[in-house]
């Protein structure tokens, strides 16, 4: 679990990440935003299909504004699906940097709340506090979890197979072959280079594999005891 603290409950009733429903597992990351070309209207990416907040029986496609009174909706108000894949794709990598940023600040802060010091600098006796005369620890602010949780929203909003899997598992909008169906050809080419570009930075991301030096180092050390 690297630095993240879990109760006893947590650890009891823990449900994996791939298990959770999107709403559940991304409900605190940031969310991708756009702004309209034809209204200016800023609202949040809501997916490759998503349900009508006028009515959520009907499906929309994402590539369009979600603003009920703009008058060009279609690609963002883009003139083509293609100007609105390079919206998209500059609105991510701006997402992306800004939370690369906050991870690099290397912020730690006292978890004591009547301490609560915030800092860059780090103790050489590990993760004891700062301040004089305070017993708590120095934990990250923004943890590694925290950005590959970040990195996985990216991705998940435009794997086609994942947004029908959800949708399908809802039991209301059919089933995932035919969510598929409503998903039009411009809009898979779009989602299909969004989603790769998304996964590209899911996989450069180290939190998401286990370094080979690690077995290594285990079994070697079963190895020499023996």
């Amino acid at each position: 679990f690297g630095e993240d603290d879990f109760d006893e409950d947590q650890l009891v009733n823990y449900v994996p990440e791939s298990f959770k429903s999107d709403e559940d597992r991304f409900q605190g990351v940031q969310k991708l935003m756009l702004t309209c070309a034809a209204c200016g209207v800023n609202s949040e990416f809501p997916g490759l299909l998503h349900t009508a907040k006028e009515d959520v029986t009907t499906l929309r496609g994402g590539f369009h504004c979600v603003n009920p009174d703009c008058d060009r909706p279609h690609y963002w108000g883009e003139n083509t699906p293609y100007e609105c894949m390079a919206r998209i794709m500059n609105s991510m990598a701006m997402l992306v940097r800004q939370q690369l940023q906050e991870y690099y600040k290397g912020v730690v802060k006292c978890d004591d709340p009547a301490c609560g010091l915030e800092t860059r600098q780090l103790s050489v006796n590990g993760g004891v506090c700062l301040n004089r005369g305070c017993n708590g620890r120095m934990n990250s602010t923004f943890k590694e979890r925290t950005l590959q949780t970040q990195l996985k929203y990216l991705e998940c909003l435009f794997d086609a197979d994942h947004v029908c899997q959800q949708l399908a598992s809802k039991e209301v909008y059919g089933t995932k072959a035919e969510l598929e169906k409503y998903i039009s050809k411009n809009d898979r080419e779009i989602s299909r280079e969004l989603y790769r570009i998304a996964k590209e930075n899911v996989d450069e991301c180290a939190y998401n594999w286990i370094s080979p030096s690690f077995w290594q180092s285990m079994f070697g050390a079963i190895r020499a005891k023996q």
